[in-house]
């Protein structure tokens, strides 16, 4: 079963390093920023070091089959599943995006569980998301796609603009 768990934390960690020994220094201020910003957040969470247990991982509305009357009668694509992080499940279905019916469906979801911590489901789900962006430009790096690189970097200007609007 070993050769089946998934380390997230210990995956970024790895993801931060190739960043350092590659790129990391011809990012902008702001791009350093927002990196060493999520770092410090993944270093003082304690949200990976739960229960570890057996998840779909990559669970969303896409991987939902349902019938004529609109009930859930299967799930598909189990290619990424493993022994990993209890809140990894519900990283998708938290999301509010067009892709995924909406926050309130997953957290409906997390309620049919019946012992998952929600706001717990929710941090998780946060720090994913905030990683998005970081990831984008790793994978950018690992398969020599300047365009991804440069995706993720614009994602953390617009993050960063949205972050600096709030705050006024």
């Amino acid at each position: 079963i070993s050769s089946y768990t998934i380390d997230n934390k210990q995956n970024v960690l790895e993801e931060y390093q190739l960043l350092k020994e590659t790129i990391y220094d011809s990012l902008t201020d702001i791009e350093k920023q927002y990196v060493e910003e999520f770092m410090q957040r993944l270093n003082s969470t304690t949200i990976f070091d739960g229960k570890k247990c057996l998840c779909h991982n990559d669970f969303s509305c896409n991987h939902l089959l349902l019938d004529d009357e609109n009930r859930l009668c299967g799930v598909i694509d189990f290619g990424d599943s493993g022994i990993i992080d209890e809140y990894c499940d519900f990283i998708y279905l938290l999301e509010d995006s067009e892709e995924e019916i909406g926050v309130s469906f997953g957290e409906d979801i997390l309620r049919l569980y019946g012992n998952i911590d929600i706001s717990k489901a929710k941090e998780y789900q946060d720090v994913v998301e905030q990683y998005y962006p970081i990831e984008t430009i790793v994978y950018g790096i690992k398969n020599n796609r300047p365009d991804f690189i440069e995706k993720g970097r614009k994602e953390i200007y617009i993050r960063t603009r949205k972050d600096e609007k709030l705050r006024k």
